[in-house]
């Protein structure tokens, strides 16, 4: 009966647009309706009449998801690309208020707020794979390009790396499953590279530079897929010497990890993967995840906005300097903020169901103000500062 109401909410998004946000929609509908289901088996349903209750509960979802366009064809999905940890180096590291996720307004709207409270999504991507039948799309395919693999894809070598770009302004990275990482290097422009061991040319990145702009990709568009894509890693390498516009990292179960360099707003979003690091230097940040942690441990957020969206992630950001306001967004995920000891003073504005505030461990002090806005269903926040 799981796999069948499975198909049912398939069914149900059979007219969605394949986007990442939509995705999210559904597989939090899946789940609330399979928790569902597990509760009236559980009170001694038996397994037809918990299946008509649990799905019957949903009702009409048409008007929470993005519909495809008249020419999009059936299942594109707006996925991104991956490398290895082995080739990584490291790095030393120096209000505006979101609504409620799209999916948590599709729970309510179908009257079953209450079970927002129990979401667990367990670590699970809402699609970590290319499935048998799935297609990856993207626009413009034929300007991409792959990178030169004369002598990689082994086992022994199976980096394959690019050449300096000295003209990159801003970086947009689309990744489905496997390792981003971005990392800051002593070079004078961007490099980066992918670590696979395959020898299926469809499944390594692709990439192009337009007016100044890197945009990345996992694998060949219009991809039809007859075996999962495989983990992969991918590694960007950015400039100390110089401060780009703007980063996007778009992940399905990918992590992300931030480890240096510096743009002026930094984007990072991920379905079921973690993103990770010391940080990196930004003037705003916004990170967002579904059931994926956010653990930034030096995140240099000095006079930043920082804007935080989970479901059931925790979020654990310890800054390295005081930002100028922090936003975060929950249903059931914790918040816990760390700040330099005697780095500023704070406003916490607080809105939550059940979710608890512990302020205890923060001592105010100095002239700066963050301004701290938080709204949660059951998630808590603790502020706490350190050294």
């Amino acid at each position: 009966m799981r796999e069948k109401i499975s198909v049912y909410v398939d069914e149900l998004f059979s007219d969605a647009a394949l986007t990442i946000r939509n995705a999210e929609v559904q597989q939090e509908i899946l789940q609330h309706t399979l928790d569902r289901y597990d509760d009236l088996i559980a009170a001694g349903k038996s397994e037809q009449e918990a299946y008509d209750e649990a799905v019957g509960g949903i009702g009409d979802v048409s008007e929470l998801y993005e519909h495809k366009q008249a020419a999009e064809e059936p299942k594109k999905r707006d996925f991104p690309a991956p490398p290895t940890p082995d080739a990584v180096s490291t790095a030393p590291q120096t209000g505006r208020k979101k609504k409620l996720p799209g999916w948590a307004i599709a729970l309510i709207c179908v009257g079953v707020a209450a079970a927002i409270l129990a979401l667990d999504f367990a670590g699970q991507a809402a699609f970590g794979v290319l499935r048998v039948g799935e297609r990856y799309i993207y626009e413009s395919a034929g300007s991409y390009e792959t990178l030169d693999r004369t002598g990689f894809g082994s086992k022994e070598q199976p980096a394959a790396a690019s050449e300096l770009l000295t003209d990159i302004t801003e970086i947009e990275i689309h990744w489905l499953t496997g390792d981003v990482y971005l990392v800051e290097s002593n070079a004078d422009g961007v490099a980066f590279q992918e670590d696979y061991t395959g020898d299926n040319e469809d499944y390594r990145m692709r990439y192009r530079v337009s007016n100044g702009k890197l945009i990345i990709q996992p694998c060949k568009s219009r991809l039809f897929s007859n075996m999962d894509l495989p983990r992969k890693a991918l590694t960007v390498f950015l400039p100390d010497t110089l401060t780009l516009d703007n980063i996007t990292v778009e992940t399905v179960s990918a992590n992300v990890e931030l480890m240096g360099g510096s743009v002026d707003s930094l984007t990072v979003s991920t379905t079921s993967g973690n993103i990770t690091g010391p940080g990196l230097l930004a003037e705003d940040y916004d990170f967002g995840t579904v059931s994926g942690d956010i653990s930034l441990t030096a995140l240099p957020a000095d006079g930043s906005d920082i804007d935080c969206e989970t479901v059931s992630g925790e979020a654990r950001i310890s800054c390295t300097a005081a930002p100028d306001e922090v936003s975060f967004n929950s249903v059931s995920g914790d918040l816990r903020l760390t700040l330099p000891e005697g780095s500023c003073r704070y406003t916490l504005d607080l809105s939550t169901v059940s979710g608890d505030r512990d302020t205890d461990g923060f001592l105010s002090s100095g002239d700066r103000l963050c301004d701290i806005t938080a709204e949660t269903v059951s998630g808590d926040v603790e502020l706490r500062t350190g050294p």
